[in-house]
């Protein structure tokens, strides 16, 4: 069975992993004081001061789930559709895109819709005080 860390080797291990937290530097530190990387690991997690990497998918993107694919889709459409977590996630991913596309060219054209009300509304108002018609 191993000895434990003492509280000098987990001061410097702590310091050397805090300076670069990496997987690297975690088999730098099982070398330094000939342990498993796992050991190593566990110390750093138990003294609060190990990083995870994150799940990545294989294309390297962080993968969304398809609960959070029909949580945006009932966001953009302000409704929600229960049963609609059970379709495939492709099938939700384009979805989502296809929504929240809309739901952006939506938004767009009522901001030109308002700003020609407003155009409008000054041109009436400068005819009004010049006191002359539209053409």
């Amino acid at each position: 069975m191993a000895s434990t860390y003492t509280k000098t080797d987990v001061d410097k291990m702590i310091d050397i992993y805090t300076e670069n937290p990496c997987i690297e530097v975690v088999g730098k530190l099982a070398n330094m004081f000939n342990r498993p990387r796992k050991s190593i690991i566990s110390k750093l997690v138990k003294e609060g001061v190990y990083v995870t990497r994150g799940y990545r998918s294989k294309s390297g993107s962080i993968p969304i789930t398809k609960l959070q694919l029909v949580r945006s889709i009932e966001d953009a459409l302000d409704v929600k559709l229960p049963d609609l977590e059970k379709s495939p996630k492709a099938t939700l991913q384009r979805l989502s895109d296809s929504v929240i596309e809309m739901a952006e060219l939506l938004e767009d054209t009522l901001e030109e819709l308002k700003h020609s009300s407003e155009t409008k509304k000054v041109q009436d108002e400068i005819f009004e005080i010049l006191g002359t018609t539209k053409a």
